[in-house]
Parts: C-alpha cells; structure tokens; sequence
C-alpha cells in the first residue's frame, strides 16, 4: 500500500509589529495582514456599515466599495479549536471541533461541536464531510457512484489537517515534482468558516487561473478568477441573462492552470446557496442549510476530472435515435392545420425532421394529461397517432407541466385520484395540499419524492398513451414555477424557512420568489431543503414512467430543471432564451457547461424563443444548432414564425446544408453519446479541455469541440463573411472544402458566407458517417454508415459503437477502425445484450481517406480491385460491388 503523506498546519500567529487595523475591546485583529484580494466577506448582508464591522470583530477598510469587501474577516479571527486527537486509517481521517470564543455569532444556532471527515474514496477522489456532532441535519439523498470497495494504495493526493483552527487542504501528488496544493482552507483562508443552522461557510485558496462551472447561470466563459464576484444558486423560472440564477443548480467548480493542469471540486448541499470568487484567487461556499459535503478530483487533465465527477453523479444512458434529428417546436400553434402547415411545408423545402413536439396549447385549458377540446384541435389524436408516424416518419414528445389543476371538475382524475393517494405537497400550516397558480389557474404540485406520487405520475402517463400515442415527454416548470409568491394565501410571516436569517443575492431577494413557500413539505421535509431537488425528483419518477410505458425502450426525457446527477434521467435545454445574437453566442458556453455536468444531450432553442429573430440571426443560429447534441427550433406566441421553411429560398437552402452534416455526423454523434455514458468522455467540450497547455484555448468561448475530431466555430455577429478560427497545433482539414491547414496554434480568418458554418476535422482521426441527403435518421440508418478516414503522417483511427437505436440494455456494436502503412482495417466486436435489441446488417455505404497525395494506381477491398474516385487528395468510394457489413472484419489497401 502506498504511503500517503498528513500536513498538520498550524495557524499563523500574526502579532502586532504594524500598526493593527482597529482597537476592539475583544481583541486587535490582523486586519493589515490580509491583501486586497484575499478579503473575505464578513457582511454579506446587504447594507454594510463600519459600525456593524467592528460589532462583528471584523476590519473594515473602503477600498472599491462596489467590488471589494469593505467588512472582511481578520486573518486570526476565532472558528473552531480541534478537541479530539486526530483519528487515522487506511481509508480516511477525522476529527472533531469545538466553537472558540469570539467566533462569528451573527447568525443564530451556530454548531457548538463539528466534526470532519476525510474519505479517500478512489485514487483520484477525495470527501470531507463537515457535520454537527449533536444534530442531524438534512443531506440530500442522491445516487452516486460508490467508494472503491478497498482502500485506495494509489493515491494522487495528499491532504492536510490545521489541528489549531479548523481546516483542510488537498494537493496534487506529483512523481516527479513538488506536490501542489489544490485547495486550501486553512490559514487566513480558514477566518471565514461559519457553521450555523442557517448559514454555513468556508473558503478556500485555489489554484487555477480560470474557472469552469458553478451553473445554471450566464457568466464569463471561463469564469474571471482575476476579479471579485458573487453567484447565487436558487432554482428559478426566468428568462436566461447574465449574473442571474437560473433554472437548475449544479454546485461543480473546476480550476485550470496556465500548465494545463486541472481538478474539480463539488459541494453536495441542495440548500439555497452562494459561490464568491476573489481574485487571491479564492472561492466561499455560503450556503443556509444542510451540510458541507465536499468532493474535490485531482485530475490531472480536464477530461480527466469531469470523467471522474460522472463517476460520482452517474452516467446518461444513451437517448434514443431519433431525437438525435432536427425537431421542430412553436407554443403558440393554432391547431392541427397549422403543424400540418408546417410539416408540409418543410418537407417540401429539403429540410430534415425527426421531431414534432407539442407546448401547452395542444392541452385542454392547459391541464396536464389533456387534450384540448378546441374545434381546431379535434383532429389532434388522429394526426399523432396516425398521420405524423405514417405520412412524415415523425416522432411525438409533448410537455407536461408539474402544476395540477385543482378546478378542473370531478372527472379530472389526476387531480382527483392524487387528493385520495397524497401525493402532493402540503401547505406546513394546514397540513394540506398548499395551492399555488400556473397556467391552468389554481394549482398543486406533485411531490415526487414519494413512492406514491411515482406510481400515481406512471399511471397518468400510461392512460394518456392510450389515447394520445406520444414518443417522449418534456417536463417544464419544475423549478417548480409558480404565478405567485409562495401560495395562494402567501407564507408563514412566523417561519425560519420562509424567512431565513441570511437569503442568498437572488432575483426576487426572497425563497418563494416566483415558486411555492420553503416552509411547504414533502412528506416531512420542508420545500427549503427540497427546492433545488424538485425537478430532479420529477425527472426520476418521470423517467421510470417512461421506461414502463416503453419496456425495454430507450427513453426520452427533456427538463428544464436539473441538478447535480439529472444527467442518469433526462436531457435538458436552456430554457427561454432571447432572440439575439448575444444570447446564441452564449449559448455555447451551456452546452460545454451541462456536458461537464453530466448531461450531455443539451440544446438551446434554434433561432431562440422570445422575440422576433431575424433571417440572418436565423441561418446563423441554424447552423450553430444543427452542432448542438439536442438540435431543436421552438419560438414562442405572438412571435414571428421561424422555422426553417419560412424564409426565403436562399435561406431555406443555407439552414439544409448545415443540417444535412448533421445528418451525416449522426454516427459520430451517437458514438459519442455511448463513450459519455462508457467513460464519462464529453461530447462537447471547450478547446481548452483537450489543449489545456496551449493558453490560447483558454479563454475561447466562440468555438467547440465535438469529441476530439470536429472544430466548430460558428459566426456569432451580425454580417460577418468570415470568422476568426483558432486551429490548435496540428492538421485540420476543413470539412466542406477538405482545404488543409498545418497549424502552429493559431487563428486563422476563414471564409463564412451566410451559406456556411466552418468545421474542421482533426487529422489523424476516423469519423463514422452517414452519406448526405437523408430526411430522416430512419433513412439515414437504412442508407447505411460510412467511413471518413482524415490521415495524419498516414495514419488515422476512430471507432463506431451502434446498436439498434432504440433498444435499452440491447446487443452493442463495436467496430474499431485504423489505417497505417496505407491499409485501412476495421475489425468488430458484438456485446449481447440484456433484452432483445438484435443488431441487423450495417452496411458501409462509403470510404473516403483524405489526405492521400498522390492518386493510388489501385485500391482494393478485401484483396479485391474497386473502382474509386480521386480529388483534391481524397480517396472515394462511394459504390461496391460487394456488401460488407460493418458487423464483419475488413480491410482496404491502396498502392
């Protein structure tokens, strides 16, 4: 077993040989010994002034009163005093504490006694657990990926312990060179640690450069670790903009550093919260409940670290085919002529659809698990049914809202037949269903963390397929949403919960902002501690409908609302995002951000959702979407039709060209998808994840990668012909042109005409494809997976994993394919699986092997001559005069 290294700091002394910062009856604090960028917060209040400051036996100093705390903790201030011996063994440490005199007591119920609990989980993944020695307190219940079952003898990374004043560090084992530390809580770090019953606190000295993660909001991209600034984290129904929270919450922070190095930190609270960055650089989790519950990942690399934060929260199961094709979405259809108008209408324009989806119109008043009884709307289960499958080879999802009308008489069974079962959540000081207002008008909120409620929610899922045969659901509001504040008759003026002695900088500045009373409960627990794990709960017990609904079938799930380890239940979209060249811009770093966060298969609304777009914005936003995982258009009513079909021609061509490489990538994609739910690998990611020691990747939030092998640098601005490409180092064949570009690492202005999105692939990899053209993927599987082989100093290797595409736990294909010494080999292997899902041929429709200089004199297939086509150092053969099946070895050779 290897010999992990304990650091035991004791905290600096600081005695007065400056001038101290103030003369407090207390005692001085060393208030001169803290930088400008190391201040933590001890007002975060709002309203800070000198005489409170001092109350608190902190320093107060004016340096830029809109950034820079003015009250910020002493470097000695008084936390908590270690009062047992520290217990060691192979697996872990711990220790307990006890409250010093003088420590922070402006919140009430602080923890008289703590303990810390340090689990060396795996090699790579360590836990500390800070908790109340003489109360339990809430911690959300989550599956998570377990400990190794034996004591890690790997270890890379050592941890530290201040037996003074209570602290931790985390470093980097290094082989070779010094141990760098991670994180860093002790030290001035460690004045700032508070644990209340509301209001809990600690800070840590980082090291990294820049930031990733701490979502759902719009931030910078990478976060600014050179600057001071404050988030908050409270689930919320709004519109997306900038510094704002946001639908879901995922409490995961990964560091960079300029030397390429990474690690990754998650806080497990689903407490209202705040995450602060100073520019020390420091980072301050203050949240008002629970525990403080940390897993920090050494890396080194930043694939490796999100790879392991999936080994924690889970791995997405792979969706189904079909909706890796375009989809299309309006809330504000008028009836069934007008989807049929639309259907029509971009079938006959070329465009590509898998998808019809259907927002709250199609329902009966806005009731869940309705259909609308609108004459326009009379022919809605016979079009879904019958004509969408039929005539259009299209699927259904439709949404179902979380609020369940409470006014929609006695043969509304949801309603009726949840009262009987309780399964909804209560109103704390009734003892009965708290009534909030949605859509349909009065409304009560399922509670999903019941067993009951799962059973009753399948049940109404079931009944509604027997009339209304839908594909997958899409559930929104569940953040949960609400009309008005709290309830129908407002909260508890009396409460804790529904006023905390500390709120979070959150739109609104109140918990029942726009959502149901924090005091409300779920069974016993209150709605505080449960708010950011609703929707979670929901896409659970969703989830699990489906797969009844569907046995054996893959399922599909889209939610607004997520939380750390969503990504075992559903996919996700970015909500109502604004018609605008700013918010499709940021809709890139989103779509990194859920990947890191373990979901993947994410989408922003193609063209966005509220306001008019434009054509221009349009084409753009197109072409940026058909690169999405998730490639949906949906707008919202009143607002201008903008589905692909009615623009002008010239426009209707542009948005089918982007979407026909979609169509042609869709095997790369799915591949993808099946290595994210495998290994936990990204499928798309910021540059700076695969280049993390070219600095010039770090900061860039105009590009993406898909995988490893495709370069996407959308035109984001309003007019361009061109857009400024960063190519790391390397070969990059640009994929429309197969134009080759020897790269150093630098930018490079290439051509965007409105007609085109500029991709590149990476040389030296094998992209399985389908060939262009297909309407749908049920055409483009039929036609069959072809071979895109971009040679590096002759060589190239990549893999295609392919099942049926809508079998769940069914036979897996695996074909890994490589070329050197001018032969290309492809050899497969099948994994049976669980159920039926039996894998039929899959023939290859093409080879094409950029990259070759000179034209062969032959090439052959299986030792057999075939004809070939040769242009601009391409390879192409695109017709066989034999089948082979991809599911068998081949080879091909050229000379």
């Amino acid at each position: 077993m290897a010999v992990y290294t304990i650091h035991l700091f004791r905290s600096l002394l600081f005695f007065s040989l400056a001038i101290q910062c103030y003369s407090i009856a207390v005692y001085n604090p060393a208030c001169d010994v803290i930088p400008n960028p190391a201040r933590l917060d001890c007002h975060p209040e709002p309203f800070a002034s000198e005489a409170e400051c001092l109350r608190r036996n902190c320093c107060w100093s004016l340096v830029d009163k809109d950034r820079t705390a003015a009250c910020y903790f002493p470097a000695d201030y008084p936390t908590y005093t270690p009062t047992s011996n520290l217990i060691r063994s192979p697996c872990g440490l711990s220790m307990k504490a006890k409250r010093a005199p003088g420590a922070y007591s402006v919140m009430p119920d602080p923890a008289e006694e703590v303990q810390i609990a340090i689990s060396f989980e795996t090699d790579t993944r360590v836990r500390v657990r800070i908790t109340d020695v003489k109360s339990q307190r809430w911690e959300p219940n989550l599956e998570l990926g377990p400990p190794d079952s034996m004591c890690p003898n790997n270890m890379k990374y050592s941890v530290g312990l201040d037996i003074n004043r209570l602290g931790f560090s985390v470093s980097r084992v290094n082989s070779s060179n010094k141990d760098v530390m991670l994180i860093d809580s002790t030290g001035i770090m460690a004045s700032s640690f508070v644990y209340a019953d509301q209001y809990l606190q600690m800070s840590f000295k980082i090291h990294a450069v820049h930031g990733y993660g701490l979502g759902e909001r719009e931030e910078a991209f990478p976060l600014d670790l050179h600057n001071w600034k404050r988030m908050a984290y409270w689930a919320m129904d709004d519109v997306p903009r900038p510094s704002t929270n946001l639908y879901g919450v995922h409490n995961f922070f990964m560091g960079l550093s300029p030397d390429g190095t990474a690690f990754g930190m998650f806080l497990l609270n689903s407490n209202a919260m705040e995450a602060t960055i100073t520019p020390f650089p420091s980072l301050t989790f203050r949240t008002i409940g629970g525990i403080l519950d940390f897993f920090v990942f050494v890396g080194p690399t930043p694939n490796e670290v999100i790879a392991q934060y999936y080994q924690l929260i889970g791995y997405p199961p792979v969706p189904p085919y079909w909706s890796l094709g375009f989809q299309l979405c309006r809330y504000g259809y008028t009836g069934v002529e007008e989807v049929r108008e639309t259907v029509e209408r971009n079938h006959k324009a070329g465009i590509p659809q898998d998808v019809q989806w259907f927002d709250i119109d199609y329902m009966d008043k806005y009731r869940d698990w309705t259909v609308s009884t609108a004459p326009e709307y009379d022919e809605l289960t016979l079009f879904i049914n019958k004509e969408l499958p039929d005539k259009y080879n299209l699927k259904t999802v439709v949404i179902i809202d979380v609020g369940i009308p409470t006014q929609a008489g006695d043969d509304y069974l949801p309603y009726q037949k949840g009262l009987i079962a309780g399964v909804f959540v209560n109103d704390s000081r009734t003892g009965k269903p708290l009534h909030g207002r949605v859509w349909p008008g009065e409304t009560v909120y399922p509670d999903f963390s019941k067993n009951a409620t799962a059973e009753w929610w399948y049940e109404c899922a079931r009944d509604y397929h027997k009339v209304l045969n839908y594909d997958g659901l899409w559930i929104d509001m569940n953040e949960p949403s609400n009309f008005v504040d709290g309830s129908n008759d407002g909260c508890n003026p009396f409460s804790k919960l529904d006023n905390p002695p500390y709120t979070p900088q959150i739109a609104g500045g109140k918990l029942n902002f726009r959502t149901i009373c924090p005091s409300a409960l779920h069974g016993d627990v209150p709605h505080y501690n449960m708010h950011n794990l609703y929707a979670l709960t929901e896409a659970k017990a969703t989830r699990h409908a489906l797969e009844r609904v569907f046995p054996g079938k893959k399922a599909f799930l889209l939610s607004r609302s997520t939380f750390a380890t969503s990504g075992r239940y559903t996919t996700h979209w970015t909500g109502d995002v604004i018609s605008s060249w700013q918010e499709m811009a940021s809709s890139i770093p989103q779509i990194i951000n859920f990947n890191m966060y373990g979901i993947p298969f994410v989408g922003a609304d193609i063209c966005g959702f509220i306001d008019n777009t434009t054509e221009e914005l349009c084409i753009r936003w197109s072409q940026l979407g058909a690169f999405y995982p998730f490639s949906r258009n949906h707008n919202a009513i009143g607002n201008r039709l903008q589905d692909p079909a009615v623009w002008s021609v010239s426009a209707q061509k542009a948005i089918a060209k982007a979407l026909d490489m979609r169509y042609q990538i869709l095997p790369y994609l799915y591949t993808l998808l099946h290595e994210a739910k495998d290994h936990g690998n990204m499928v798309i990611k910021a540059l700076a994840f695969d280049y993390p020691d070219d600095l010039a990747t770090h900061h860039n939030a105009k590009q993406f990668l898909m995988g490893s092998c495709l370069n996407i640098a959308p035109v984001l601005a309003e007019g361009l012909d061109f857009t400024p490409l960063y190519l790391p180092k390397g070969e990059w064949v640009e994929f429309l042109t197969l134009q080759r570009y020897q790269s150093p690492g630098k930018f490079y202005p290439v051509p965007a005409p409105l007609d085109k999105i500029p991709v590149f692939y990476k040389a030296g990899c094998i992209l399985p494809m389908h060939p262009s053209g297909a309407m749908n993927t049920y055409e483009a599987r039929k036609m069959g997976v072809g071979v895109t082989a971009i040679l590096f100093n002759g060589t190239a290797s990549g893999n295609l994993i392919w099942d049926d595409g809508e079998t769940e736990h069914g036979d897996v294909l695996k074909v890994n394919i490589s070329v050197s010494k001018q032969k290309l080999t492809s050899t497969a292997s099948l994994g049976k699986g669980v159920r039926l899902g039996p894998i039929n041929s899959v023939p290859l429709a093409f080879v094409r092997i950029i990259g070759i200089a000179r034209k062969p004199s032959v090439v052959k297939i299986n030792d057999k001559e075939t004809n070939f086509t040769y242009d601009r150092e391409q390879v192409a053969i695109d017709k066989f005069e034999q089948h082979i099946d991809l599911k068998n070895s081949w080879s091909l050779t050229w000379n």
